[in-house]
């Protein structure tokens, strides 16, 4: 293959959210104490997954973001009320209030520091001072943003000397033109000059923005230019499967390999005029998904069938020019990796896992000669981290039936290491390496991850399967 991008170092990205308990969508309340607030973050089975990602990115953020008082420094006697919601059913924009502490914010860091190979973003209210409402960026909300509480944040977070990798700037905030956005953007650039500029033992954090509900062309074209000189990474969301329920198609989109070039075209559309508009200098993050919105399906997002969105799309963002790629959660909602409940590794962990752990930074071109569209092959040079002078093949078999994969004729004889994922059904909670289920241990230890090893010059991929295929270079 031929290398065609760097997707850095901490591509892999997880996100928690402010969500209460009584978070709700199509009367299905799946985010139990899972939010910010009350994560069980000190708990070590929880510790060690976050850890077991490899280098990894934690975002703090989501919907909510844009409530949230922060009780730290020169703000510690503040009024701040708790999450409220005025009447059931609790739709996502009957919530006000969330109050976040000194004490807390001494917990995530201690949960993802750099000793466990985790860097910190998290994301800051812009709506305080401003009236929300459901309106779009052509039709701004009232109000300007009262910076003075992001100001004791970032003030009290370095007198801490605490280390935060980026600061977000809003969440999905559709009622703010380019020109009101940006000049915030810039304002908040100044309070972490003035906080930063006394603290040179620390890295100044990134500022990421604007976290958008979508790619927006027209909003982008005017925006980003107004920011190149001050921000670092430009985010979008998007939920490509639609919502969580009410959509009976979801599974066959799942597993429909063709439902996804939509949005890797999406992405490349992204990266491209970012790049274009700010001469290179401004990275591309998928700032949130977690493939179907509304805090995903029971049985779906959670399950061995969620791999195939979620790979094709790690794969497929990394080979665009993205530089992060930020999962709909770590723990929290039916999209999440880790079990809220149980604390127990859901499928998708393992996808994320594999891809950390063997796909490196440089990415390759890879093709199927005689292709099959419910095939797809992605490839990157292996993570110096487990093995030198190699490449990783990932394969994706969305079909119901096994397929044989014929490789270069360079790695006839040669050793290839397999990891091959199974499950016993799509809908299943449990999956199989090379035959072998996968689950942590009592106290979270988690399973090592080992290959067999066979030789070339044909791979057999099982039916509903993906593979990540370790070969020399050299063959």
């Amino acid at each position: 293959g031929q290398a065609v991008r760097d997707a850095g170092d901490h591509f892999a990205c997880v996100t928690m959210d402010w969500w209460p308990s009584n978070k709700c969508d199509y009367d299905v309340c799946p985010w139990g104490d899972a939010g910010i607030l009350t994560a069980p973050i000190e708990d070590e089975r929880l510790v060690r997954a976050l850890h077991g990602l490899g280098p990894v990115t934690l975002r703090l953020g989501g919907t909510q973001a844009d409530n949230i008082t922060y009780v730290l420094g020169e703000d510690s006697g503040i009024a701040c009320p708790d999450f409220f919601s005025p009447a059931p059913p609790t739709l996502s924009n009957n919530f006000t209030g969330g109050c976040f502490t000194a004490e807390r914010w001494q917990q995530f860091h201690d949960f993802c520091s750099a000793e466990k190979d985790c860097r910190l973003v998290f994301g800051i209210n812009l709506m305080n001072g401003r009236d929300r409402q459901e309106a779009r960026w052509d039709e701004p909300c009232p109000g300007e943003w009262d910076w003075s509480n992001a100001k004791a944040l970032i003030d009290a977070t370095v007198a801490a000397n605490l280390s935060v990798y980026g600061y977000e700037l809003g969440n999905e905030i559709q009622c703010l033109t380019p020109e009101t956005f940006a000049g915030d953007v810039h304002t908040l650039a100044a309070l972490m000059d003035e906080a930063y500029g006394s603290a040179p033992h620390l890295a100044r954090p990134r500022i990421i923005v604007t976290d958008q509900l979508e790619w927006e062309p027209l909003f982008f074209h005017r925006f980003v230019p107004l920011v190149t000189d001050v921000a670092d990474v430009i985010t979008w969301h998007e939920y490509p499967l639609g919502p969580g329920y009410g959509n009976d198609a979801l599974d066959d989109e799942v597993m429909n390999a063709s439902f996804h070039d939509r949005f890797l075209r999406t992405a490349q559309s992204a990266h491209d005029t970012v790049s274009s508009l700010s001469d290179g200098q401004l990275e591309v993050w998928m700032g949130e998904t977690g493939g179907a919105f509304n805090s995903g399906h029971n049985l779906t997002s959670n399950a061995f069938m969620d791999a195939f969105w979620y790979l094709e799309s790690l794969a497929g963002f990394a080979k665009s020019g993205h530089t992060g790629f930020c999962r709909q959660t770590l723990i929290g909602g039916n999209y999440e990796l880790v079990d809220k409940e149980t604390l127990v590794p859901n499928p998708d962990f393992y996808a994320l896992s594999l891809f950390s752990m063997l796909m490196g930074p440089q990415v390759l071109s890879a093709r199927l000669t005689a292709p099959e569209d419910q095939v797809r092959v992605w490839s990157h040079c292996t993570a110096t981290s487990y093995a030198d002078a190699s490449v990783t093949l990932l394969a994706l078999n969305y079909l119901d039936s096994a397929v044989e994969l014929s490789l270069p004729s360079g790695t006839s004889g040669a050793t290839l290491k397999v990891f091959q994922v199974t499950a016993d059904d799509l809908h299943s909670r449990s999956v199989l390496l090379n035959g072998a289920y996968l689950a942590p241990e009592s106290d979270g230890t988690l399973p090592t991850l080992e290959p067999i090893s066979t030789t070339g010059p044909t791979l057999g991929l099982p039916a509903n399967s993906y593979t990540f295929l370790v070969l020399p270079a050299d063959a």
